[in-house]
């Protein structure tokens, strides 16, 4: 064999061993062989790479691409470093949004004792003798919407899929607003026979007393809207400026309270069951006298009497929390879903209704919440799925 031959071999061994050497799980971190085959430097530069041939520089070459790695993660957790685009993560977002708490919503302080009576003494309720059943409300859905397709009732269980598309007209700029007749569909299954409707997480829902009562964090939420009028037979499309306020400005975390009991054992706190629940219970060591004893307590969630009131006297619930991956855009924290619908559970009167619209489906207590059909909803292409998932209150 030729010379030239052994010396072409031995350069394409040299070129495999530097490439597999310094690539890390397929990844090529700081330093990097040249991907393309080159025979001299001038086109290894070319390249956009060193062409490295010796094993020594390839070695010395690993601790400096780990180094970099680390030294980059650790300035993204003391902030001093913004996280690579397209792959902020939501824990990222929220320690953004913690280091900033002069941006953060304060919710004012309110009367609730005050308002649950003020709500209470306006509400107009009717006496009803008798309550739709599910095969009736989808009746008089269908009736309504003839030229959509048709929502199902099979076994005590409503079945549905809404296809609204993209609301280019939209007359509102507000983030996180419903689709087009998104609300008007769902409204139309509980209007019949519900008197007192209570929106969680408003926005843009206009409270219209003394029968809808909203519900949200922002005191004030500030929005244009598109008016369109005719002048001279000429459509003119003007932004009118609009301030809507909730008729109660709270978190939905503070639907209830904590209270920590120490106790004896024998001696457990009595528990109300539409007043208080145990969240969670255990106990401690404590030495007394030389001797190890053990205390143990109770951590028991309460409602305020104002709570209580306004609840009970409300029929349905519709709630359109922000998405997951969406709460920095509103400027609240996340919340544990699973709480709020128990929180709900012990608070609304049996019989009442939940409907809550999300891209996931929420964990409930099958002893608080029956579960009476879901309805998926497409916008458009290249959007996420949501879903109305509607509960009864056992």
């Amino acid at each position: 064999m030729s010379d030239i031959c052994i010396r072409e071999k031995e350069k394409r061994a040299n070129y495999y061993r530097n490439y597999q050497a310094t690539s890390y799980h397929g990844k090529n971190y700081a330093v990097q062989s040249c991907p393309v085959k080159s025979r001299s430097l001038y086109n290894a530069k070319q390249a956009g790479c060193e062409a490295r041939t010796s094993t020594k520089n390839v070695v010395e070459a690993r601790p400096r691409a780990i180094l970099s790695v680390i030294s980059k993660f650790v300035l993204r957790r003391a902030g001093l470093m913004a996280a690579p685009p397209g792959r902020a993560t939501e824990r990222h977002q929220l320690k953004t949004i913690s280091k900033t708490p002069e941006k953060r919503v304060e919710t004012p302080r309110q009367n609730l004792d005050q308002l649950a009576n003020e709500i209470i003494g306006s509400v107009q309720k009717r006496k009803h003798t008798r309550y739709l059943n599910l095969w009736e409300r989808v009746s008089l859905y269908n009736q309504k919407f003839r030229n959509y397709p048709r929502m199902d009732w099979d076994k005590g269980f409503i079945k549905g899929n809404w296809l609204l598309g993209n609301w280019y007209g939209r007359d509102s700029d507000f983030f996180g607003a419903y689709p087009a007749s998104c609300f008007t569909r769902i409204h139309e299954l509980f209007k019949q026979d519900s008197d007192v409707f209570l929106h969680l997480f408003a926005g843009t829902m206009r409270p219209q007393p003394p029968n809808v009562i909203t519900f949200d964090i922002n005191p004030e939420i500030k929005i244009s809207r598109t008016v369109r009028q005719k002048v001279k037979g000429k459509t003119v499309v003007r932004k009118r400026p609009e301030i809507i306020k909730p008729t109660i400005v709270d978190d939905v975390r503070n639907l209830g309270y904590n209270v920590k009991i120490t106790r004896n054992q024998n001696n457990p706190p009595k528990i109300g069951d539409h007043d208080s629940y145990i969240l969670r219970k255990g106990s401690i060591k404590v030495k007394v006298m030389g001797r190890t004893r053990y205390k143990y307590w109770w951590i028991i969630r309460k409602y305020s009497r104002a709570y209580r009131k306004i609840f009970s006297i409300v029929d349905v619930v519709y709630a359109d929390p922000p998405y997951p991956g969406n709460f920095h855009k509103f400027n609240v924290l996340p919340f544990r879903q699973q709480q709020v619908l128990r929180d709900l559970g012990v608070l609304m009167p049996k019989g009442s209704f939940l409907c809550w619209l999300d891209t996931l489906y929420p964990m409930f207590r099958k002893d608080q919440w029956k579960i009476i059909g879901t309805i998926e909803v497409r916008i458009g292409t290249n959007t996420q799925v949501r879903g109305w998932t509607l509960w009864q209150r056992k």
